[in-house]
């Protein structure tokens, strides 16, 4: 500019001359570097392909190209430029500006026209480039193919600004020659501006005390730039380039050629800041720019979490899983605040989330807990009432500052805002992709650990008010929902020395302030010998614990195991270890409060099964050494039918008898002489041990232990007589028969250490087992009546592994699905499944069914195979012998099951009777009123169905072999039975 204010001071020229050069002046500069760049070629001499070859406009304009010719052949107008084919090497046309260093005044639109010479189909690509001040060629566009001769626009906005801008066409495939005509670059003329890849960010939060927030990243690009760009952070966010140093003040960017080229800046909130909403904008500036901003979104929850983790879940419950749970827990500070976090559940298979909960409004309660889960759950804060809600794994829950919007289902892991997680299993596999919501080499806990999954939670020991995204101090142990962890547990691994420290986990005999839980399938049972204190113990179901009088403790629970199902007894024989236990003592683990309990009072019958009383009160005083008969109501199931809980739990909690001296029970010999007493220690006690046991005033010195899994009485008399077991378990209530009146002694020192399980009803669980044996090989095949089950392959069911040898015989079973199972559950009779058997290369295959005499009497078992019908009950010889025609093949068959059953409404003898007589039915005792008769199939397929007035009678038949079902059925009495037609 100021060699333009030099020439325009000379204003002693005429004024016709002064124009003359301001239109010399100007046309120069329409072709210098203060202008557009026009050019046709149509002012290029003619000349032939060669190497480098040179061109100056006129103008100071300077052009070069390599392997190309300009010739008025195909041109557009005038004159075009052609490049080479097949030369070898790349052809090209620059533009380097006046200097030779590039245009200046930067580089806005870019344009020229071009063509194929032939059209013939010939491969022809070429590239659009520039290089900005020697900084590398940058491509203008897409790669460019060629294919038609009709002149074709290539136009871009480059919209760069700065100076020394080389631009050129460059061809990089050349089967044929390329025209190139009527080129035009433009100035840049668009201004500086700024661009940034997000307007606004939100998501920052963290709990007061607990910040700073995880980053979040945003890209910044210049163009057209007089100076460089300003990044400024607000009060309360802080900036970086590296996403590691981050700073409160202001951040530049320097600008070279007016570009920034995009570069990546990330922005948290700081830490240290109170409790409030974080609404701020973050600034970038440039001078001669419009600014840009980043409008940012976080929130400071109140409360310190540094110290809340998930203590606790419980994913695998029994059942249908409806007592599942997850703790949270504060350290002990209490009332902690949760809202502003999020418990995520994710799912193993595609380690994706597949719900979430949202805590706001929620705390923590007075101890510090918190729970979610089940309605059925003790000390439930927040409730679900669906079964199954928690998956088994491997899976994992993890606890975030933020929102369930946040997290929709099927959203990946992440890191960010994340406080703690646990990844968990049931016996399975380590779940890589999940492992990374924990700290370094934190393991997958397994539910399943002791044995005991369906009883037992996951929970970190001694409630560790530390330890966020550490897993390997969880254990194994019997649910605590709302109460404290265990700080030990008693393994057994060792011995059963109370004081021997690898019989603990962690390794050291407990101390005074300790709670601690003894496992109910230890090896070992302790034996405290010496004097012992600790703060709270409970014992598990089936465990026990000798030399009580020696343990100094608070607080005393017991697990005890109420089970049941529809075919059997409801009711168990119970005694209380506890001097003060009344029945409002006997808390449910599933807030269940419909406990039954009655008394035995022999004075009132003379028969055993006669003599009870509901005379107990909530606050009724249960006598140590006296036997309860307890159950437990009906339950609704979810269905809303009355059905009977498989399994049911009860803690009882009190002071322990002293055992010091003997537990004394009046015995009464009054109508029945029969007194229901009980073993009201921690440990079993030998009914065999005539030192310690006078049973002097007892006929016969025997013990009768009612067992609800049979309905039935078993005995043990000192010596050996009889099934009931030689040692009687802790808290099992047992009859005696006096024989006169007066006190029985139950005394400390016929206390044993060894296991004694407790006799209860162990649920309807019928195994069907099919033996396929050849050459002294056998293979097995199970059916399994579960009510917990499904028709279809669940996870109650095994899949089939098949032997490697093909030699050898095997049979299995298919579900729904068709999956090969050698272990297959049934929730519901009738049933009818397809199974099969692979005949190996055996000559001769035996099927046998070496379960069937422990199944229920009613149970009818059907096999159909090989055109023949066996009634598994009437087998003579008790198995199959199946010859084999052709080996190596499987053979199908079908087994129906189904329960008979006489007189629904009415069980005395004269309930009707059905006979096959080899030609015809003969009934008898029917009741007056009309009914009638069907036939069935044993596949549910109605043969024939026929009135019934008269009470006898007799139909003749004429049916095929096999195994038939007749149903009766009338007003007030239904009966089922089969018959079989063999001839």
């Amino acid at each position: 500019m100021k060699e333009i204010k030099s020439k325009n001071k000379r204003k002693t020229r005429s004024t016709k001359l002064k124009l003359f050069l301001i239109a010399i002046f100007t046309a120069a500069l329409s072709q210098n570097c203060w202008a557009d760049v026009t050019m046709n070629f149509d002012d290029w001499i003619d000349g032939s392909y060669g190497d480098v070859s040179t061109y100056n406009d006129g103008n100071g304009g300077q052009w070069e190209s390599y392997a190309s010719m300009c010739h008025t052949t195909n041109a557009r107008s005038g004159r075009a430029v052609r490049f080479y084919f097949d030369q070898g090497a790349t052809e090209y046309l620059l533009y380097k500006g006046t200097d030779g260093f590039g245009k200046d005044t930067g580089l806005g639109t870019v344009s020229f026209w071009y063509r194929h010479w032939s059209g013939g189909g010939e491969t022809i690509r070429f590239l659009v480039q520039y290089n900005p001040d020697g900084g590398g060629w940058t491509k203008i566009g897409d790669t460019i193919t060629v294919t038609s001769t009709t002149y074709m626009e290539f136009s871009e906005d480059v919209n760069i600004i700065g100076n020394n801008i080389l631009f050129r066409i460059i061809s990089i495939d050349d089967e044929e020659r390329l025209l190139i005509d009527d080129l035009f670059l433009e100035d840049h003329s668009g201004g500086a501006t700024i661009s940034c890849s997000e307007s606004t960010l939100s998501g920052f939060y963290y709990a007061q005390g607990y910040g700073p927030s995880e980053s979040q990243s945003f890209d910044v690009s210049g163009s057209g730039l007089t100076d460089d760009i300003t990044i400024t952070p607000s009060t309360n966010y802080e900036i970086s380039d590296d996403d590691a140093s981050f700073q409160s003040t202001a951040m530049v960017l320097t600008q070279s050629g007016g570009t920034v080229a995009s570069t990546t800046i990330y922005t948290r909130l700081k830490s240290g800041l109170s409790e409030n909403d974080y609404e701020e904008t973050i600034t970038c500036s440039s001078t001669g720019a419009s600014n840009e901003t980043i409008d940012c979104s976080g929130k400071v929850f109140p409360a310190a979490l540094e110290n809340l983790v998930i203590n606790e879940i419980d994913a695998d419950t029994r059942g249908t899983d409806r007592e599942e749970f997850i703790e949270l827990y504060d350290g002990g500070a209490g009332n902690t605040s949760l809202t502003g976090l999020v418990l995520v559940f994710f799912n193993g298979d595609g380690d994706i989330s597949y719900d979430a909960y949202d805590m706001d409004g929620e705390t923590t309660d007075a101890n510090g807990f918190y729970v979610i889960g089940s309605s059925r759950v003790l000390n439930v804060d927040s409730a679900i009432t669906s079964s199954g809600w928690l998956q088994n794994g491997a899976d994992a829950v993890a606890l975030y500052v933020g929102d369930d919007t946040d997290f929709p289902d099927d959203s990946p892991l992440t890191s960010t805002n994340l406080i703690d997680a646990v990844v968990y299993g049931t016996n399975d596999a380590d779940d890589a992709g999940l492992l990374v919501l924990l700290n370094a080499s934190q393991p997958q806990v397994n539910e399943d650990d002791s044995g005991n999954g369906v009883d037992y939670s996951q929970q970190r020991m001694g409630n560790d008010p530390g330890g966020q995204r550490d897993t390997d101090g969880f254990q194994n142990a019997w649910p605590t929902p709302g109460e404290a962890n265990y700080d030990a547990i008693w393994l057994g691994d060792t011995d059963n020395d109370w004081a021997t420290a690898t019989n603990w986990s962690p390794q050291s005999k407990p101390g005074a302030a300790d709670k601690v839980f003894i496992l109910g399938n230890a090896p070992e049972y302790p034996e405290v010998s010496s004097a012992e204190t600790v703060d709270h113990i409970v014992l598990d179901h089936d465990a026990q614990l000798n030399g009580q009088e020696n343990l100094t403790v608070t607080t005393v629970e017991i697990v005890h195991e109420i089970t049941f199902s529809a075919d059997t007894s409801r009711w168990q024989y119970f005694a209380s270890p506890f001097t003060d236990l009344t029945p409002a003592g006997m808390a449910s683990t599933n807030n269940r409060v419909d406990l039954w309990m009655a008394t035995y009072n022999n004075s009132i019958a003379g028969d055993i099964n006669n003599a009870w009383e509901f005379n107990l009160t909530n606050a009724s005083v249960l006598s140590p050494g006296k036997g309860y008969a307890i159950c437990t109501v009906n339950d609704d199931s979810e269905a809303g039918d009355q059905i009977y809980d498989t399994d049911y739990f009860m803690y009882s909690g009190g002071t322990l008898v002293d055992a010091g001296s003997a537990v004394t029970f009046s015995l009464l010999a009054d109508e029945s002489n029969w007194n229901l007493i009980g073993n009201p220690f921690l440990a079993p006690i030998d009914w065999d041990d005539e030192v310690n046991i006078d049973h002097s005033n007892l006929q016969g010195e025997t013990a009768y232990l009612y067992d609800p899994s049979t309905g039935t009485y078993s005995t043990y008399t000192p010596g050996g007589g009889g099934g009931s077991p030689q040692h009687i378990p802790p808290m099992q209530g047992f009859f005696v028969n006096a024989s006169s009146a007066g006190d029985f002694d139950i005394p400390p020192g016929a206390r044993v250490n060894t296991a004694a399980a407790f006799l209860k009803s162990e649920g309807l669980k019928e195994f069907i087992t099919f033996g396929v044996t050849a050459d002294s090989i056998v293979d097995k095949a199970s059916l399994v009546i579960n009510p917990e089950a499904t028709n279809s392959f669940d996870k109650l069911d095994a899949l089939k592994l098949f032997a490697t040898n093909k030699l050898l015989p095997q049979v299995y079973s298919t579900a729904g699905d068709y999956s090969k199972l050698v272990v297959n559950q049934l929730n519901e009779l009738p049933a009818s499944i397809q199974m099969y058997l692979f005949t190996g290369q055996a000559d001769e295959i035996t099927l046998s069914f070496p379960d069937i005499e422990k199944l229920r009497n009613n149970l009818e078992i059907l096999v159909e195979l090989q055109g023949k019908t066996y009634d598994l009950r009437n087998l003579l010889t008790g198995d199959i012998k199946i010859p084999v025609s052709e080996k190596g093949i499987t053979i199908p068959f079908e087994v129906h099951l189904f329960e008979s059953h006489t007189g629904i409404s009415s069980f005395d003898e004269n309930n009707p009777k059905v006979y096959y007589n080899g030609t015809g039915l003969r009934y008898m005792n029917f009741p007056g009123q009309p009914g009638h008769i069907s036939i069935f199939t044993p596949t549910g397929r109605k043969m024939i169905k026929f009135p019934v007035k008269n009470s006898d009678g007799y139909l003749e038949l004429n049916l095929q072999q096999g195994i038939y079902l007749v149903f009766f059925e009338s007003s007030s009495k239904t009966s089922t039975s089969k018959f079989i037609v063999s001839r």
